[in-house]
């Protein structure tokens, strides 16, 4: 266990390697992973195979497993027998290491692809198997598996992420599958003690001679059986889980628990224990998320079992907190299943959560995310909607009146009207009746309800007051409306955007029920509350529409006179209605669009003087009225008109439109103004861009930005985004409003770029901002990189380049005839040329054609003009852009460097030959090109494996194992 200890020197950073995906066509086809890996064979035969070969010969069957282990971390090397016998396990490795030939992020366990995934699939099945079939004799040979773990635990505390990810999981499949085998032995265990006991009750003319001595060898041989493996289950995870539970590599964290939750539910007497559980609860706090939810479903099993609860119970003293507060987990999937965990808790140990506790999963019903709001929505059912043995009977009404259909739900309404009158969030009813509608039939039960808002109450029955029957209207009417409708509120929307037969059959039977229901009762309803406008939904949209068309129609009539604040605060006022309306509702019947188009129209004319408020909002009533209009078109829900009238009518309105806003973010000295143009044609280009063209009504009206428009759009962005801040005396508050504002500009010029409207090129002025405005854009911008590199990787590359030649020229033009390469504006350049050639990953071949394409660009730059105008004798004007084009040689594939340094070669021929100060550049980008490098192999350590318990020296050494993995994995960070 030395390599673990604290004084042992820090180990030599780690390195990515991986196998090649094809095989070569001298691998050895007969080899146990080829077999795996190839799956022409089945699991189950291979395992047989395997154990006549140790049979006959147990020095080649475990040449043969140990080198399984080996290909399947996808390494070349081979293990002989002679190897394994006078080789110690480090050397070994270090052996096994110099046999990568490729240098990538991936290997077998973790590549993609169907053959990989099933490759996984049967390499824990194959581990298993394994076991299994060896549980009655070869285990305990002392020599299998002391080998195998020997090897194992050392491939494990290797620094090559590759070797201990493997080994990682091939180890806790070995402690899941010995769990098994110490089932089967402890059975077997109960059934000769009382095989045993049995006999020993017979009297001496009934029992057997022998049969008592027979069954004490095999009580004896049992017990010593399952001491050995308890003693491998120890071991294995005391040497390598307890290290590895912590890993820097998220996949090996989440493997750990995943595994120990499922020893913990197997083999409770063993792994049920504080001991082992603090591990899963100290990991609750890990920064992945997939590896919390891995603790949580480790977990839960355990809670949901009543024979388990009294071991459980410190453990959820010290962490039920923890698991109460990742309800609120920035990831979703782990808040769903802290709330599904709470519930298990609720369950089987109820008298743990305090009120605090339950009425943090309380607010969650009001919860975005609909699966987080679902499960609150269970927690409820459990917590509060559940009926018991104490509720009370059926109560009558006033007239005598039993309460029916379903008098069960009678106080579960009675309550839910009480818990959204408590929450006081009464805007939000549409949120609760969403979290509980598919989980609770309360919510569709209408007889019930509307038999509480018409019948009096009976004698021993409370009457509903006002509070509780407006709530319980707004409850109601949330739920006919997702009923009918099946679709969930604003702003939580399901996690599958495809609507199932099934969902759309349920929504049928429900407006069937509805209609039959309340076209009985709704008039009743009405007679009842037609006097409280609180409780009855009037429809009297049309009504306010005509009064906002009337009133709009007067004020923009009048000329605005400069001073008259209530003439200016009408028009305004008016303005703002109309925007808000026309968010929601289609006020085309209205006819609006020419007055509140021409008061657009007018806002540069000096003889009108209409308010910046009043121009912006008339702004944004036209961009929702062009939305209604092509929402019209795609339904066909206008009636009276034809598609092609249609179409030409929302044409014109759309081209005059986009030109007057192009007009007013160009010339408009109003803020107000010109922001809302600005966005209202960000929004509108990728409304109507070439996604419409699957539709043939909507083709007519794609519409995509000219050359002028993409230059309007990037000039704005230039001139009020990419701006340093020069008055010092503006507050904080303000300061951050304005960034917020600029970074929401940044963003919709970007989505137009990775929704494809604008042609990635345009993309160029931004990226040069990269590193400058990191810490106010940085995200911004990186995402977009990404994005475009989805769309076009060679594009992509070909963009940087345009970016980075777009300072050069700045910095040449600021210069004068020559460059100083050592100014901090150049080393700013090539900061950027390093984050550019980081971006591109560790995947030379994915990125071939692209980076290929981005050297040529570079040359192609550096070299023209080919001759200094003013020195003819010297380099190239552009020639010192090579030095920053250097930063990306090392992504070029050793047979693309020989190409692209041909192609240097020919456009600068005979003049890398001189050697004066001026051609540096084109040395420092030609050397990496002729000599290409290399890396060092990593140095691995052993550990021995021993029989007996020993110390393992607690966690030490794990934080040079992970600073190892930090640091390796720098290249990976860009």
């Amino acid at each position: 266990m030395s390599s673990s200890s604290k004084d042992s020197p820090s180990p030599a950073p780690r390195r990515k390697i991986a196998a090649v995906k094809k095989p070569v066509s001298l691998e050895d086809e007969s080899t146990v992973f080829c077999i795996i890996r190839n799956g022409k064979s089945s699991v189950q035969k291979t395992v047989d195979e395997w154990i006549e070969q140790y049979k006959a010969d147990r020095d080649s069957g475990l040449c043969a497993i140990l080198q399984f282990f080996i290909g399947a971390s996808g390494c070349k090397g081979k293990i002989t027998s002679q190897m394994q016998s006078s080789m110690e396990n480090a050397a070994i490795i270090r052996r096994m290491t110099e046999e990568f030939d490729e240098e990538s992020d991936e290997y077998p366990i973790i590549m993609s692809g169907p053959q990989w995934k099933k490759f996984r699939s049967n390499f824990c099945d194959f581990v298993q198997t394994l076991v299994k079939q060896c549980q009655y004799s070869i285990i305990y040979d002392q020599y299998l598996m002391d080998n195998v773990i020997s090897l194992l635990t050392s491939l494990s505390d290797s620094q090559v992420r590759v070797f201990r990810h493997t080994a990682t999981l091939a180890a806790m499949k070995f402690m899941t599958a010995l769990v098994e085998v110490a089932l089967t032995v402890s059975i077997h265990l109960d059934n000769t003690s009382r095989q045993y006991e049995a006999e020993r009750q017979k009297t001496s003319d009934e029992r057997a001679s022998d049969r008592l001595e027979v069954l004490i060898a095999k009580h004896q041989e049992l017990e010593k059986n399952m001491d050995e493996i308890k003693e491998l289950l120890t071991y294995t995870f005391k040497s390598i889980f307890v290290h590895r539970y912590r890993d820097t590599v998220t996949d090996i964290r989440a493997i750990c628990m995943a595994e120990i939750g499922i020893w913990m539910r197997r083999f409770p007497q063993n792994f049920l224990d504080d001991s082992y559980l603090k591990y899963v609860g100290w990991t609750l706090n890990d920064k992945v998320g997939d590896v919390r939810l891995k603790c949580l479903q480790a977990l839960q099993p355990l809670y949901a079992s009543e024979q388990l609860k009294g071991k459980l119970e410190l453990f959820t003293s010290k962490f039920k907190d923890r698991v109460v507060s990742m309800t609120l987990d920035i990831d979703c999937d782990v808040a769903v299943q802290a709330v599904r965990f709470v519930i298990n808790i609720l369950k089987y140990h109820r008298e743990v959560l305090l009120d605090k506790d339950c009425e943090a999963i309380y607010v969650l019903v009001f919860s975005s995310r609909r699966a987080v709001a679902q499960a609150a929505g269970e927690f409820l059912n459990e917590r509060l909607f559940a009926l018991d043995d104490t509720s009370p009977p059926a109560l009558r009404t006033h007239r005598g009146k039993k309460r029916l259909p379903n008098r069960a739900n009678t106080p579960l309404i009675r309550d839910l009207v009480q818990f959204f009158i408590e929450s006081e969030l009464h805007e939000h009813g549409a949120y609760l009746v969403d979290s509980l509608i598919d989980s609770n039939e309360m919510m569709k039960d209408w007889e019930c309800m509307t038999d509480f808002l018409m019948e009096d109450p009976g004698p021993g029955e409370e009457s509903l007051d006002d509070e509780q029957e407006t709530s319980l209207i707004e409850l109601m009417t949330c739920c006919i409306k997702q009923a009918a409708t099946g679709e969930s509120p604003v702003g939580r929307k399901p996690a599958r955007k495809v609507t199932t037969t099934k969902q759309i059959h349920q929504v049928q039977e429900d407006r069937v029920r509805l209609t039959e229901h309340f076209i009985q009762t709704l008039p009743l309803l009405l007679g009842k509350f037609i006097a409280d406008p609180e409780k009855v939904a009037s429809n009297a949209k049309n009504t306010l529409f005509d009064y906002l068309d009337k009133r709009l129609r007067d004020v923009l009539k009048e000329p605005v006179t400069a001073g008259d604040e209530d003439q200016v605060f009408a028009l305004v006022s008016s303005l703002e209605k109309v925007a808000i309306f026309s968010s929601s509702h289609n006020l085309g019947p209205w006819n609006l669009w020419d007055p509140l188009f021409n008061a657009v129209r007018e806002a540069n004319d000096p003889s009108h003087s209409m308010p910046p408020e009043a121009i912006k909002h008339c702004i944004s009533a036209c961009y929702s009225g062009i939305l209604w209009e092509l929402l019209q078109l795609e339904n066909g829900s206008r009636r009276g008109t034809s598609a092609s009238q249609q179409q030409k009518q929302l044409r014109d309105h759309l081209d005059a439109y986009i030109l007057l806003m192009k007009e007013l973010a160009i010339t408009s000295n109003v803020a107000l103004v010109r922001d809302q143009a600005y966005m209202s044609v960000c929004d509108l280009l990728i409304a109507f861009s070439k996604k419409l063209e699957g539709n043939p009504l909507l083709r007519p009206v794609v519409y995509q930005p000219d050359r002028d428009l993409q230059q309007t759009l990037n000039n704005f962005i230039q001139k009020y985004v990419f701006v340093e801040e020069e008055d010092e005396e503006i507050d904080e508050e303000t300061q951050v409003e304005a960034l917020h504002k600029r970074r929401s500009y940044l963003s919709n010029f970007c989505k137009l770029v990775v929704y494809n409207v604008l042609p990635i090129q345009t993309a160029a002025d931004v990226f040069r901002h990269y590193v400058k405005c990191d810490d106010d854009y940085g995200d911004i911008i990186k995402m977009m990189l990404g994005k475009a590199r989805e769309i076009n990787k060679v594009s992509c590359a070909r963009t940087m380049v345009l970016s980075l030649s777009m300072l050069f020229r700045d910095l040449s033009r600021d210069a004068g005839s020559r460059i100083d390469r050592q100014s901090e504006g150049f080393f700013s350049v090539k900061e950027l040329a390093k984050r550019f050639a980081l971006s591109f990953g560790l995947d030379a071949v994915k990125n071939r054609e692209a980076i290929t394409a981005l050297h040529r660009d570079a040359i192609l730059f550096a070299t023209n003009p080919p001759k200094n105008p003013n020195d003819p004798t010297g380099p190239p004007p552009n020639l010192a852009f090579l030095e920053i084009a250097a930063e990306f040689t090392k992504k070029l594939l050793k047979q693309d460097k020989r190409t692209v340094l041909q192609f240097l070669d020919r456009l600068t021929v005979e003049r890398h030959s001189s050697r004066g100060r001026e051609w540096e550049p084109l040395m420092l980008y030609r050397n990496p090109l002729v000599h290409g490098e290399t890396d060092l192999p990593p140095q691995t350590s052993r550990r021995a494996y021993g029989r007996r318990r020993r110390d393992t020296g607690g966690d030490d050494g794990e934080i040079a194992d992970d600073n190892d993995d930090a640091g390796s994995d720098q290249e990976m960070a860009g």
